[in-house]
């Protein structure tokens, strides 16, 4: 009886996990399609790998970071809105040179094709 109650168990605990694997693939799945849609599409590891050495001394978290890496920004306001309170933490000049960081190290975004999903109206 014992056994039975721990196949039974072992049965359940198989269940859980791959329903939560499922889940976890589909989310895996859209977050690539998402990616491929993105200018980081195009990013080559040693541009990421310069990229990471020059953004260092700017103090950004990893998630600034990686936003930095997936949307190529291209202005002051990109960077207002990629940076918390960048305002305070970064001089309009260091905003400049990020700028320049990111167009130097990573892929230039005229290569990228942006798949625009129309809106529900």
């Amino acid at each position: 009886m014992k056994e039975i109650k721990e196949t039974s168990h072992q049965n359940e605990e198989r269940k859980k996990a791959l329903k939560s694997n499922r889940h976890l693939s589909t989310v895996v799945y859209e977050a690539i399609q998402y990616l491929k849609q993105t200018p980081s599409v195009k990013q080559t590891p040693e541009g990421i790998k310069d990229f990471m050495q020059r953004i260092r001394p700017y103090g950004l978290t990893k998630v600034e970071q990686l936003m930095l890496i997936n949307t190529k920004p291209t202005a002051p306001v990109d960077i207002q809105a990629l940076i918390e309170e960048s305002e305070e933490r970064l001089t309009e000049e260091q905003v400049d040179e990020v700028l320049q960081i990111v167009d130097e190290c990573l892929s230039p975004l005229e290569q990228v094709e942006i798949k625009q999903e129309p809106l529900d109206e």
